[in-house]
């Protein structure tokens, strides 16, 4: 029934908004609404914070040029810098390209991969750029010719096959050899060769595969297999001279390319989610906790596992490690 109020009117009220005084909390999906923290948001899409924790519209993205296209999946890129030009390697449809901004290359000659779906990792050394695919043999590039390893001229070139490829302490050390999964090649210093004297074991033979590996600090040196974390100091030299510590005997990487440096400290995919290599040497080997992601761990649950080793990458780019995953 109506009901009659005699109550004076005091006039409009201002209207009350509910908002956030700063978004430097960032997302955090994997909790009740009701406790999410005052600076924190259940869901943030297409929201990029500052460092005053202020949302703003995050950056877009583009395609620089028709080489690359959908039907051209990126199998690897890298930036080369060298005195005589500075420009980026861009690996695509078997063939790899140089792009400097503005004009694309034609295809490098001298490389031609056997297959458009194989990933194509580069390390630089020596003012010269290597490469290999996880099937054919490693090449090089001096930034006017590409030359398989096996016209460098060396006695001990290293083997085909290699997935992984990074530069340390002006060595070129690679893995993911098929024939020696635990394997861990180096050459010699600011050399091509590859002695079998220079090669460290990293396991125990028990079936767990190299993943990924990064030079870290120094003369160190990390190696992540696929249930297991080891810490190889090189600083009295390679092979049966290079002092192996295993970091964790159950947390494992799952993709190479989502391998960063981050400061001293190294953030990697996990098959839990992101982890820290700095807390991992805290936690110790028995001691699994939650990781840093496990604030969006249900976004994390729809990962499709199976396809995460090849469609999976990171970087480190203005204070932020930006993770792409396959959902």
């Amino acid at each position: 029934m109506p009901f009659l109020t005699t109550e004076a009117i005091q006039g409009d009220k201002p209207l009350l908004f509910d908002g956030a005084e700063s978004f430097s909390g960032g997302m955090v999906s994997n909790v009740r609404a009701n406790i999410i923290g005052p600076d924190q948001s259940a869901l943030l899409v297409n929201i990029d914070t500052d460092q005053t924790g202020q949302a703003v519209t995050r950056r877009g993205s583009s395609k620089p040029h028709a080489t690359i296209s959908a039907a051209n999946r990126i199998q690897g890129m890298f930036y080369y810098d060298i005195p005589s030009k500075e420009v980026q390697l861009e690996a695509t449809n078997t063939r790899i390209y140089e792009y400097d901004n503005s004009t694309v290359s034609a295809a490098l000659a001298g490389y031609t991969g056997s297959s458009s779906t194989l990933l194509v990792e580069f390390a630089q050394s020596n003012d010269k750029v290597y490469w290999v695919d996880g099937d054919t043999t490693m090449y090089k590039y001096d930034g006017t010719t590409v030359t398989a390893s096996g016209g460098w001229g060396v006695a001990v070139p290293p083997p085909s096959g290699l997935r992984y490829i990074v530069e340390h302490q002006n060595r070129i050390a690679a893995a993911g050899d098929p024939n020696n999964p635990e394997y861990l090649y180096f050459s010699d210093v600011l050399s091509e060769e590859y002695p079998l004297a220079n090669i460290v074991k990293v396991g125990d033979g028990t079936g767990d595969p190299i993943r990924g590996i990064i030079s870290w600090i120094d003369a160190l040196f990390l190696v992540f297999k696929e249930r297991s974390i080891y810490l190889v100091d090189t600083s009295q030299g390679v092979g049966s001279s290079a002092i192996i510590r295993r970091l964790h005997n159950s947390i494992g990487c799952v993709s190479h390319r989502t391998i960063k440096q981050v400061g001293q400290d190294v953030l990697f995919l996990s098959a839990e989610g992101v982890r820290s290599i700095d807390r991992t040497l805290q936690e110790g080997q028995q001691s699994i906790t939650n990781p840093l992601s496990f604030p969006i761990n249900d976004y994390f649950q729809r990962i499709n596992w199976s396809n995460i080793a090849a469609n999976s990458c990171a970087i480190f780019w203005n204070n932020r490690y930006l993770l792409s995953v396959p959902l």
